[in-house]
Formats: C-alpha cells, sequence, structure tokens
C-alpha cells in the first residue's frame, strides 16, 4: 500500500483562548489540532460533545426560551454530534447518545441552566452595568458573538456576557486544588483572553469573569487590567513562537512537550513521534492508560466462538517493558477492522488500554489499534 500522505504543519494567524492553552502546554499539539486530515486519526470523547450541546442549549437560552425550546435546542445539537460520530471510522463505536457516558445528567443540567441564564435567575451570576457592544440589540445579555483584538489576531466567543460579567459555561470541575478552593488556572487565563476581547470590542473593561459550572455554584474572579494585557501579551508571544519555529523548519521533536501531565489526555498519541520516544514504564503512574508498540506475535486469533479476536504482540515501545508480550482481548473486529490486515511481524500501536487488577492489559471504549505503516509522518513546512 502507498504510504498516507503526511500530515503537514502551517503557520496559524489567530489564536483563541481555548488554542492558547494548547500552545502553552504543547505546540506540537496545537498545530496538529488545526489539521483536518488529522482528524480520522483521532478518536473522539462523547463527553466533549454533549459538552457541545450543553453550550448551544445555554447559548439559546439568550432569547428567554421556553424549557421545551431548550429541550429542541438539544435534541438537534445531540443529532448533528451523532451523525458527526457515525460518520467517523473511529467514533462510530460509541452508539446512539443515551448510551454516551454522563447523557442523562448533562441534558437535565442543561435544561436547568438554560431556564436560570434564560429567565430571572441569570441576575444570580451577573449583574447590570456594562455597556453594549457596538451592533448588540440586548445590551445585558449577549451570547456566543466572535470578537477580535490585536489586529483580528487574538480571537474569541464569550459564551455569555452580561452587564459586567464575562460567563463561561463549564461542564466539568472549575476548581483545581480542592482544600484551597484554586481555580484552574486555564480558565482564569481564558476569561483574562476573553476581558482583554471585550476592551478591544467595547473600549471598556468587563469587571469580573464568573465560571458557571455544570454542577454546584458559579466561581467569580475579578479582572485586573494589567494582568489581561499580560496574558494577551504571552498569548501573542507564543503564537509567533509556534510560527517562526514553524517557518523556519523546525523539527517534529522540537516542537512537542512530551510527559505523562502533558501526554494524559492528548488524542494525538497515536501519530507522535515524541510520546513513542519518550514513553516509558515511569510513565505508568501519572499518564492514566497503557500504550504498547511492537511486532504481532502471529495473526490474531479468533476467540469467544469467532465474534471477537485476541492480539499478541512484542513490546517494544510504549508504556510496558521491552520485550513484554502484551495479549490483547477480547477485541471486536468491527470496532477494529484493521485487524484483519495484521500478520505475523507487522508493527502495531495501541494506545488507551487499561490495566487488570493483575497487571495485564485489557482494551476498552477508548482503545486505538493502528499498523504503523498506516500512520502518516508529521511534517513541518514553511508557508
Amino acid at each position: 500500500m502507498p504510504a498516507p500522505p503526511p500530515l503537514e504543519l502551517t503557520t496559524i494567524w489567530t489564536v483563541s483562548p481555548s488554542l492558547a492553552e494548547l500552545l502553552r502546554l504543547c505546540p506540537l499539539r496545537a498545530g496538529l489540532s488545526r489539521l483536518e486530515n488529522a482528524t480520522a486519526l483521532v478518536l473522539g470523547n462523547p463527553k466533549a460533545w454533549l459538552g457541545t450541546a450543553y453550550h448551544e442549549v445555554l447559548a439559546a437560552a439568550g432569547a428567554h426560551a421556553s424549557d421545551a425550546s431548550a429541550a429542541d435546542v438539544w435534541e438537534q445539537a445531540v443529532r448533528e454530534q451523532h451523525e458527526r460520530a457515525e460518520a467517523h471510522p473511529l467514533n462510530r463505536r460509541f452508539g446512539v447518545p443515551d448510551r454516551w457516558p454522563g447523557y442523562h445528567l448533562i441534558r437535565a443540567m442543561a435544561l436547568m441552566r438554560a431556564h436560570e441564564i434564560g429567565g430571572d435567575g441569570g441576575a444570580e451570576v451577573a449583574n447590570a452595568g456594562m455597556p453594549p457592544v457596538v451592533g448588540d440589540s440586548r445590551p445585558t445579555n449577549r451570547h456566543e458573538r466572535w470578537l477580535t483584538a490585536a489586529g483580528g489576531r487574538l480571537v474569541g466567543r464569550p459564551d455569555l456576557l452580561r452587564g459586567d460579567a464575562v460567563i463561561d459555561y463549564k461542564t466539568g470541575d472549575v476548581i483545581e486544588h480542592r482544600e484551597d478552593h484554586v481555580v484552574k488556572a486555564t480558565y482564569v487565563r481564558q476569561l483574562q483572553l476573553y476581558a482583554f476581547l471585550v476592551r478591544d470590542s467595547t473600549g471598556r473593561w468587563p469587571a469580573r469573569g464568573v465560571l458557571l459550572p455544570m454542577e454546584g455554584l458559579p466561581v467569580e474572579i475579578e479582572f485586573d487590567a494589567g494582568d489581561c494585557e499580560r496574558v494577551a501579551a504571552e498569548t501573542l508571544e507564543l503564537l509567533d513562537k509556534y510560527n517562526d519555529a514553524v517557518s523556519g523548519g523546525a523539527g517534529v521533536l522540537d516542537l512537542a512537550s512530551p510527559s505523562p501531565e502533558t501526554c494524559r489526555w492528548c488524542p494525538f498519541q497515536l501519530v507522535c513521534p515524541a510520546f513513542w520516544a519518550a514513553a516509558g514504564s515511569s510513565w505508568r503512574e501519572h499518564l492514566g492508560t497503557a500504550a504498547v508498540g511492537g511486532l504481532a506475535s502471529s495473526v490474531p486469533e479468533p476467540i469467544h466462538s469467532g465474534s471477537a479476536l485476541a492480539l499478541q504482540l512484542r513490546v517494544d515501545e510504549g508504556t510496558e517493558e521491552a520485550g513484554d508480550v502484551a495479549a490483547l482481548s477480547p477485541l471486536s473486529p468491527a470496532t477494529y477492522p484493521v485487524l484483519r490486515q495484521v500478520q505475523q511481524g507487522t508493527r502495531i500501536r495501541v494506545v488507551g488500554l487499561a490495566r487488570r487488577a493483575g497487571g495485564t492489559l485489557m482494551p476498552t471504549n477508548r482503545t486505538v489499534i493502528a499498523r504503523v505503516d498506516d500512520l502518516p509522518q508529521i511534517v513541518s513546512t514553511a508557508p
């Protein structure tokens, strides 16, 4: 088979608050996240899809929609996410939406928050007082409009601007250290960038940012103009540094920041050469999942009357000891059609594995398997 086309990193013109955090974490991951042809290799996350639906419901609440209307928005948003998942070679494994983890809880919380935000309950998280954005006909309640700053290089879409507050919806926990009630630094920086964007659009600073978690009370931070400007300057500096590296033909390993903490939730583990170069048995405790690469010991063997397959490979890279034999089962042929192409000696990579109590590895719904020959190279190309 011909080699797959490479993933070509290119320069990035605009940076959003979420992309800024990826640039801080790992510039390579940030670059890969911008490539459409990388999405077929990335296993999606149903919780993130439900988070998107959650955001859409809360955004629609700005029109003071009824609860029934909010439910309609939820159904439509989830339907769109499901259609995308069904069309994706990896994501169709997750099945129908009401089987996605957290579906019923997130739906219920979305409808409840929509009622609060669309009605008088929204006053609990933000008070009136900030002047309207130019072109906005509703001065105290504005949802998800793209804002720009720094000549268009910094962009963002706050979830909600109400009164003097920038409100950001979160489906997960917003607290980093529960005992000290420390807010996650990444969320604080995102709010500060939104404040900078609002200032550029309105000429005035919002007074505060509010993190509105799916469960629990809102968390508020006060904005300091100097801090917001500093974070914006750092973000543009990160963007410039990335672009200079890509334009200069920097090596892929030079762009990466591999560590168990950095790589823990990275969807590009399978194709990232820096991950496989750095990962070792010392990563087991902090990576959260196991990853192995090596040569298949034999053709995958049918088990369970042929309804599943078992794969064995001799490990020479990843989180397990070199020379170990990883025995992986049961593996569904429908979920992993690539197993039909595996022969003895085929080089395989597997990510998203769990560990049984006895230490052996087992597949999960997050496991992805690929032949190394099917994985594209990542290259850095000048514009």
